[in-house]
């Protein structure tokens, strides 16, 4: 990582922080950073080029950090909080102008720390959605070290991303994608949406001709009951069995992935059942980061 300097305009000079890469051929290949911050209120307010194009002013897809205990970005939005007020944020750019202006937005409290059903413990859960105002706006609120329920605007939500750690074994990240479900903050009420455990678990196997039986992890996903997905776990803090049934009904098989020594990879699951089997197959795991998970048998 070099930091340089870049003229965008004559006598103007802006640093611009550059990740250099070699690939395999020898080219040489860089992905440009970038982020600019002022203060307000007391509050320091970082604006990042998520999408690295220079221009930190694209919504939803550049992202922003409030003050300085929060642990992630929010993506950028309409709308942003400073301390307990919510402002119209607008940003230049090239990032070297930021312009706030209050705006008053009927408000609800959200606790997502008190609904999580979950061993781990929640770091930070960044979610997004659209308030109910004049304009319907799009908003985005990092929510770190939750203590107590949270005044937002009213408005549909859902669980963008996130993360769970599970003490002295690492920690599972929270994606939020097509399935996952959305809760709704209403006028003077206070929410607590359950989600986390139990986990779903959803996956693909191989029957091999010769009666093998054959799973990779890279095709196992596992979601919670909001339909947020857990990902980039390592078998310290993950490791699912595989269950097998003969067609009598019968499990014949309960065994868990093998792994590295170090625990930092998996190996395939590959067992034999014996060719010409018809088998039905599931997983189960009971993950240190959100308790029970399964499948349903395939």
């Amino acid at each position: 990582m070099v930091v340089l300097k870049i003229s965008y305009e004559k006598d103007k000079e802006l640093p611009c922080a550059v990740e250099l890469h070699r690939d395999d051929a020898g080219k040489i290949e860089y992905r440009r950073y970038g982020w600019v911050a002022g203060r307000f209120k007391g509050e320091t307010i970082a604006v990042i080029d998520e999408n690295s194009n220079s221009k930190y002013n694209e919504l939803k897809k550049d992202a922003v950090v409030v003050g300085k205990k929060a642990k992630a970005a929010a993506m950028l939005a309409n709308v942003i909080k400073v301390k307990d007020d919510f402002y119209e944020i607008e940003v230049a750019e090239d990032g070297s102008k930021l312009r706030l202006r209050e705006i008053k937005l009927d408000t609800g409290k959200l606790s997502l720390t008190k609904g999580f059903n979950g061993k781990g413990e929640l770091s930070y859960v960044v979610i997004l959605g659209t308030a109910k105002a004049k304009g319907s706006p799009f908003v985005s609120f990092e929510l770190s070290e939750e203590k107590r329920p949270v005044a937002l605007p009213v408005g549909e939500y859902f669980i963008r991303y996130g993360e769970v750690t599970v003490a002295n074994k690492g920690s599972v990240g929270i994606w939020g994608g097509k399935e996952t479900k959305n809760f709704e903050i209403k006028k003077g009420k206070s929410i607590a949406p359950k989600w986390g455990g139990p986990g779903r678990i959803e996956f693909k196997y191989t029957l091999h001709t010769d009666g093998n039986v054959e799973v990779s992890t890279a095709d196992i996903d596992v979601y919670g009951i909001l339909g947020e997905e857990y990902y980039s776990f390592n078998p310290k803090i993950f490791l699912p069995r595989v269950q097998i049934m003969d067609e009598k009904g019968k499990v014949v098989m309960d065994k868990k992935f093998e792994h590295t020594p170090e625990l930092d990879a998996y190996y395939t699951f590959k067992e034999s059942v014996g060719a010409g089997k018809k088998v039905k197959v599931r997983i189960v795991a009971d993950a240190p980061f959100l308790g029970h998970c399964e499948s349903k048998w395939k």
